[in-house]
């Protein structure tokens, strides 16, 4: 099994285009159909990369007698994980801006009646 066949699996298997995985990458379409095709294969880097997105190791992207995983591969595109993330940052940041703010109007009330003549 070649790596342009895997990566074409691997694609396929979750759904998405050349052009959704070029963009994942930040790399073009025709490279995605070049490595597909195997007449070129990908650097160091986007090997590592593929091997992130679709969540399976390097090694069995590059040996080349390993047949296809028998469980489907979870992929691991960020988008979802990000989102939640941010939502998550922000209602912290709420939290602690409401938090903020009634501690300072607190102090500042505080600092009034302690600057006041008796």
């Amino acid at each position: 099994m070649s790596l342009g066949e895997k990566l074409q699996y691997l694609r396929k298997e979750k759904g998405i285009s050349q052009e959704q995985l070029a963009e994942q990458m930040t790399i073009s379409r025709q490279a995605i159909s070049k490595w597909e095709l195997d007449t070129s294969i990908p650097d160091v880097e986007n090997i590592i990369q593929i091997s992130k997105l679709f969540d399976v190791t390097t090694d069995w992207l590059l040996m080349g007698d390993s047949e296809f995983p028998e469980k489907p591969i979870a992929p691991r595109f960020p988008q979802a994980k990000n989102q939640e993330a941010k939502t998550m940052l922000l209602k912290v940041l709420q939290i602690v801006l409401v938090i903020g703010g009634i501690a300072l109007v607190l102090l500042l009330f505080l600092l009034g009646f302690s600057l006041m003549p008796v």
